[in-house]
């Protein structure tokens, strides 16, 4: 076997060692700085997710604790009913029984929540006694929504019905 020249030996460990560099190159350096691109493009997209989901969850807690205000606004206090409270309403107005007729329905219960409908038919009201008693209806402590108003005029007076709903939560209808 035949010794190799000092320049053969050179030039033999200068190929071992430009392998070994492409070797570490390839398998190691290149991955990792091809990783550390990836990482640069996706992190900032990934913060700006998490803010959008911080943001969102935020919102999410404002709306949850909207509804458990709005649960506990509209919790059926005692047997107070939208009936009792309009029918205070036109008492205190000073309406005599002749001019108003009350009915009322509820509906089934679905999730807690019970609807309760009452129509009030007037008979000669004046405009300004309608405007008072949407007023307070409206201002109830459990305010009342409008469905429907009907009204027909009859010389100075209205004639007509108007609806009005409420909802209401019962805590204990939920299963």
């Amino acid at each position: 076997m035949r010794t190799l020249l000092p320049t053969e030996r050179r030039l033999a460990f200068a190929a071992t060692l430009g392998f070994g560099a492409w070797v570490l190159y390839a398998y190691l350096l290149a991955p990792a700085m091809m990783r550390i691109e990836t990482l640069e493009r996706v992190i900032p997209q990934k913060e700006q997710d998490l803010q959008t989901i911080t943001q969102m969850s935020s919102e999410i807690e404002g709306y949850r604790l909207k509804t458990a205000a709005f649960h506990q606004a509209i919790v059926v206090a005692g047997d107070v009913t939208l009936h009792d409270d309009l029918s205070s309403i036109i008492i205190q107005a000073g309406l005599n029984q002749r001019q108003y007729q009350i009915t009322d329905e509820y509906s089934p219960p679905r999730d807690a929540y019970v609807k309760e409908l009452v129509t009030v038919e007037f008979d000669r009201f004046t405009e300004q006694q309608l405007s008072e008693f949407l007023g307070k209806a409206k201002a109830l402590p459990m305010p009342a929504t409008v469905e429907s108003l009907i009204i027909t005029p009859d010389q100075s007076f209205l004639e007509g019905s108007v609806s009005l709903s409420r909802l209401t939560y019962h805590p204990d209808l939920v299963e």
